[in-house]
């Protein structure tokens, strides 16, 4: 359904609670190798979920739970 009706029109899809890639890579146990900033680098940005909760849908899962099982087998 999506798919029919959100093409190109700030349809945003995902969870509504932001991580950093930072924080992502923690949740791995990754090694972090920090690099200067660069132009064009996206600090943040947010997504709007209206249209998309319109049309009934919502995030099922969150990626803090999602890394945990992933982590955790």
């Amino acid at each position: 359904m999506l798919g029919e009706v959100g093409e190109g029109d700030e349809l945003g899809l995902g969870a509504e609670e932001s991580s950093s890639i930072l924080n992502i890579a923690e949740m791995f146990g990754a090694e972090v190798e920090m690099r200067p900033e660069t132009k064009g680098n996206r600090m943040g940005a947010k997504l709007g979920f209206t249209k998309a909760h319109a049309l009934g849908w919502y995030a099922q899962r969150r990626v803090v739970e999602y890394i945990q099982g992933v982590t955790e087998q």
